[in-house]
């Protein structure tokens, strides 16, 4: 449970917010909304505050105390009188500070007890260098634009996969194919046979999916590309 903070989930209709935990001046309370610092609310009392201009449904507000750790409130002098007021007040700055830290403290990247695992409690890391080590943290700016290739690639692979393919059906010497292709073989769009050694006069059967045949007959020695047909 946070000392000095507390979070509210904007619903899109409430601007009156709460605030559970004591503090020392007004000037110490800090509200952002996502993360962003606003100085656009006013004080309707010491524990609520209302934002002037409604946040959007879904948006984080934070209200926070922020003791003052440039200067102290009490400053004793000799001479002057020493009071409960002042001894509480100076205390009280001490002891909202080190609550403060604690909070600070319970939100950042913690090491397990007894392991050598980070707990990053589901905080994003920014303004990383990029990685040089094998172990080295690695940045999204690193991995874009392999990742990109590789849906580039993904891409050219399903386009291919919807090109129309070739087959030879029969009768066709299959043995006597240059590139030694087994029976039925699959020919996709752009690839080039050689029908060289194919035995003049012979014919054989191409289909194409989807399905169209074509009848062709070997009179010379030449090459057919897939592509053009």
């Amino acid at each position: 449970m946070a000392h000095a903070y507390v979070e509210y989930r904007a619903n899109g209709a409430t601007t009156d917010f709460q605030i559970p935990f004591p503090f020392l001046s007004r000037d110490h309370i800090s509200v952002t909304i996502d993360e962003i610092v606003t100085s656009d609310f006013e004080w309707l009392d010491d524990a609520t505050i209302r934002l002037i201009t409604l946040p959007n449904n879904g948006k984080t507000i934070r209200i926070q105390r922020l003791t003052s750790t440039n200067s102290r409130m009490v400053a004793y002098q000799t001479g002057a009188d020493l009071n409960q007021d002042l001894l509480n007040t100076d205390s009280q700055q001490a002891f909202y500070l080190a609550q403060e830290a604690i909070d600070h403290a319970s939100e950042r990247m913690t090491q397990i007890t007894s392991s050598a695992i980070w707990e990053g409690k589901g905080n994003r890391m920014t303004n990383l260098s990029p990685a040089v080590d094998t172990h080295d943290a690695v940045t999204l700016g690193q991995i874009q634009p392999f990742r990109d290739e590789a849906i580039a690639a993904a891409a050219e692979a399903k386009a291919h996969s919807r090109a129309a393919t070739w087959r030879i059906l029969s009768p066709a010497p299959f043995q006597d194919l240059h590139a030694q292709m087994p029976p039925n073989a699959v020919l996709r769009s752009g690839i080039k046979i050689d029908l060289g050694d194919l035995l003049p006069n012979e014919s054989f059967i191409l289909e194409k999916r989807p399905l169209t045949r074509m009848d062709l007959s070997m009179t010379d020695s030449s090459n057919i590309d897939m592509g053009s047909l």
